[in-house]
């Protein structure tokens, strides 16, 4: 899990998402990585968090990351929010990797 904070996140207007600026040189390592990696953001001010699934965002948006930028706009719904619920989804997927590593 990595853990992003923000006092309060930027807004589309007219819409329910939200959008949070990242470093493209964190997500190459993200996904680079042997670990499954699951992006929470706090945001302080309402107190909660939302929850990106790296993979499967960037795997349907890779083509954000060959731009040649510093940085990437990553957009995610009030529907995303992080609670007990994903937690344990989160630990059952990581128990089912270590289980069977392989895949096999």
């Amino acid at each position: 899990i990595q853990v992003k904070a923000t006092e309060k996140l930027k807004k589309l207007k007219g819409n329910e998402l939200f959008v949070f600026d990242l470093s493209i040189q964190d997500i190459v390592n993200w996904l680079d990585a042997d670990a499954y990696v699951l992006l929470v953001i706090y945001e302080a001010r309402a107190d909660v968090c939302y929850f990106v699934d790296i993979e499967d965002y960037f795997g349907k948006n890779r083509h954000e990351l060959a731009k040649g930028n510093k940085f990437v706009r990553v957009y995610f719904s009030k529907e995303a929010n992080f609670d007990q619920i994903i937690v344990e989804k989160f630990k059952q997927h990581n128990d089912r990797i270590w289980k069977n590593p392989t895949g096999l």
